[in-house]
């Protein structure tokens, strides 16, 4: 019912757009996600924990003033590489993508909470190594395969903020189609007791909106889209399962209500935007998740736009 309800909330804007599904020349330059190295001097390395959203300074400082679209385009469909996947499943010829991600989706919350379980030692000193010690706390499913060491673009004052995530290569694989393939890793494996130590390879990833990632991890886990809008809005969604259509006049009012309601907004908005900026940048094919996006997007504008004439007409 979720689904459905925010399905149908971006069907008109879906037509609108129609004829703009795909994204304009130049996009898939301009969100392209980099896992080479690069020669950095510094580095400020921030464990995050699963689940929790970013909203320190690394994101307050990722907010800067940019021509925001009045829709969010979508960039050409980019099929899984099977190269990724064989790298993997070794032991699977030409498996299918889709078959990988449904058998993913039964298991993928427990997933998630042994993600969630674990920790990550702070390296010493502004590098990022090649690998880390952690501690999985959760032996319901394997352990994450790899810490991905998310960062964007170097700060002003040289600083690159690093973002160090535990994934599971085959969840990232399987749905990322712009990721160069994952190299094995000995912690695919299910601890015998735990809490258990072992040390992980750091795979390092270039994002737009490297505070964002935590939240497309999460879904490519869970694909809970439900839990994903209400991560975007600063107050409490409406049971969608008790809805068939989503109150997005109700939610944009509400929004707009709120004290200092247009800085929030700003933020919200901006998070929107970077959250699909990163999906892009990764090749995630997913509708579930651009309906969410749409739909937090069409509602964070209409509340933004409510409140700018408010405080218009209140001056």
């Amino acid at each position: 019912m979720a689904l459905t309800a925010i399905h149908n909330a971006t069907v008109p804007r879906r037509h609108r757009a129609a004829k703009c599904t795909y994204a304009r020349k130049g996009t898939n330059e301009r969100v392209k996600a980099s896992t080479k190295r690069r020669m950095q001097p510094k580095f400020a390395v921030v464990q995050c924990q699963a689940g929790v959203p970013v909203r320190d300074a690394a994101s307050k400082s990722a907010v800067k003033p940019v021509a925001l679209p009045r829709t969010l385009y979508r960039p050409q469909y980019q099929p899984i590489s099977q190269d990724a996947l064989k790298a993997v499943f070794p032991q699977c010829e030409d498996i299918s993508p889709a078959f990988v991600q449904e058998q993913l989706s039964v298991n993928g919350a427990q997933m998630w909470n042994t993600v969630r379980s674990t920790r990550v030692a702070m390296p010493a000193g502004a590098q990022v190594p090649q690998e880390l010690p952690v501690v999985v706390n959760d032996a319901s499913t394997s352990s994450p395969t790899h810490i991905m060491a998310v960062h964007g673009p170097a700060a002003s004052n040289g600083v690159r903020p690093v973002m160090l995530y535990p994934a599971h290569a085959t969840v990232l694989a399987a749905h990322c189609a712009r990721l160069p393939a994952f190299t094995p890793s000995p912690t695919d494996v299910v601890p015998e007791t735990v809490p258990a130590s072992m040390t992980m390879p750091v795979r390092r990833l270039s994002l737009p909106a490297p505070h964002m990632f935590g939240t497309v991890l999460q879904y490519l886990y869970e694909k809970d889209a439900e839990a994903v809008l209400q991560s975007l809005f600063p107050v409490a969604l409406p049971s969608l399962e008790e809805t068939a259509e989503f109150p997005m006049v109700a939610l944009a009012n509400a929004v707009a209500g709120l004290e200092s309601s247009q800085a929030l907004l700003k933020e919200c908005i901006h998070r929107v935007h970077g959250l699909w900026l990163d999906v892009c940048a990764l090749g995630i094919h997913d509708m579930a998740l651009y309906a969410t996006m749409d739909l937090a997007w069409e509602t964070l504008l209409m509340a933004l736009a409510i409140s700018t004439r408010e405080t218009t007409c209140a001056l």
